[in-house]
């Protein structure tokens, strides 16, 4: 990939600060833009790519320094952003989201989380676009969580409780225990992974608690219990590419 020029950068963001109060405008200038930095990445563009990790987060800051003080037009610009037909403007959507703690913000990541996106996508509306309210609304959140992990917001709901349980002041891991009590062996694919990454966050905050936990979930039997065993040393649990 070509070098990243930061000061033409610089321009292109400032340049995307001054239609920050458009949605319209922003999303087709953000669209043109993330269009050319995919096509000098990957020579063709692939609306599936996500930039450059630079770029990403050069307008991310941009934006979120322009709208941080109007939460009404963040999620304005937020929702167009997702909208786009770019993976790249969701991400870039979920990191504005994440800025807010309003009840908007948990709305908005909701009813994203019910669509058909790539698992990075989803992975970033759990640990990025629900930051602020989760950490304002911790039992609100745990409450929410709890109805996900019985919708098709699964896999939202397991990378969103793995980004709390890996903040050391999150301290109510019991909760999480309890919202996934029967829970592991319903699960199949990314599901199943993150069940995995979100049951070794938990054991590094205690590991005698998730052993317990575990000993627990195979004792009771049933379908698919079994792969738990070897949670702990299972090293194919990994974050989505």
């Amino acid at each position: 990939m070509p070098a990243i020029d930061p000061v033409r950068l610089a321009r292109q963001v400032v340049d995307l600060q001054s239609l920050a109060a458009d949605p319209a405008e922003l999303t087709q200038a953000v669209t043109s833009l993330t269009g050319e930095y995919l096509v000098r990445a990957r020579r063709e563009p692939d609306p599936e790519a996500s930039l450059p990790p630079p770029v990403h987060r050069a307008i991310l800051h941009a934006l979120q320094v322009t709208l941080v003080n109007d939460p009404e037009a963040g999620a304005r610009a937020a929702a167009a952003l997702w909208g786009a037909p770019p993976l790249a403007a969701k991400l870039l959507a979920a990191g504005l989201i994440g800025s807010y703690s309003e009840d908007f913000a948990a709305g908005l990541v909701e009813a994203w989380g019910s669509e058909a996106v790539p698992a990075r996508v989803t992975l970033q509306l759990a640990e990025v676009g629900l930051t602020g309210w989760r950490r304002a609304h911790p039992g609100e959140f745990l409450q929410r969580a709890a109805a996900w992990l019985g919708d098709r917001r699964r896999l939202l709901a397991l990378y969103a409780l793995r980004a709390a349980v890996q903040e050391s002041d999150f301290e109510d891991l019991p909760a999480v225990f309890e919202l996934l009590d029967g829970v592991g062996g319903r699960l199949r694919g990314e599901s199943k992974r993150a069940f995995g990454l979100l049951i070794k966050a938990l054991a590094s905050r205690s590991e005698v608690e998730t052993a317990q936990f575990l000993a627990e979930q195979m004792e009771r039997g049933g379908a698919g219990t079994g792969w738990m065993k070897t949670l702990l040393s299972d090293r194919a649990f990994r974050l989505p590419r």
